[in-house]
């Protein structure tokens, strides 16, 4: 396997990530439609209104296109540029495994320390990723 096909792992175990988290925040929606928790008129213009539980997983649906989109272009540069290495890989699999844990503790408990944890976890991944790109085509060669 090419380092380009070893970093795509993540990417692609990612996009199945942002896959069941809209699932099931499908689900859920329509099933508070169906059994009139919700009513349509409250939600169509303000998803304010949708009930917490169902709020949570919305934002942590919003959350897979935030920080991850930085690291999908950092992807696309490595690619880009041939600079993917083994180091890259790992950073991007630990970027990959934050998000994971990020969002099982989001759409569970919720606690808000451990999603931090997690969060930071990702960003020191993500910073790491950014900078050694950097090194690499600036500096290291």
């Amino acid at each position: 396997m090419t380092s380009n096909q070893s970093i795509l792992i993540p990417v692609f175990l990612h996009f199945l990530l942002v896959v069941i988290v809209g699932i099931r925040m499908g689900q859920a929606r329509f099933a508070s439609v169906s059994s009139g928790e919700t009513k349509r008129s409250d939600i169509v213009l303000d998803s304010r209104k949708w009930p917490d539980r169902l709020r949570q997983l919305s934002n942590n649906f919003d959350n897979q296109f935030q920080a991850p989109m930085a690291w999908y272009s950092c992807i696309a540069f490595l690619i880009a540029t041939s600079l993917v290495d083994r180091l890259q890989v790992i950073l991007a699999f630990g970027f990959l495994a934050s998000r994971a844990a990020h969002s099982f503790i989001h759409i569970t408990t919720n606690k808000l320390p451990d999603r931090f944890y997690a969060y930071m976890a990702g960003l020191v991944c993500l910073c790491t990723m950014w900078v050694w790109f950097a090194l690499r085509l600036y500096v290291i060669g």
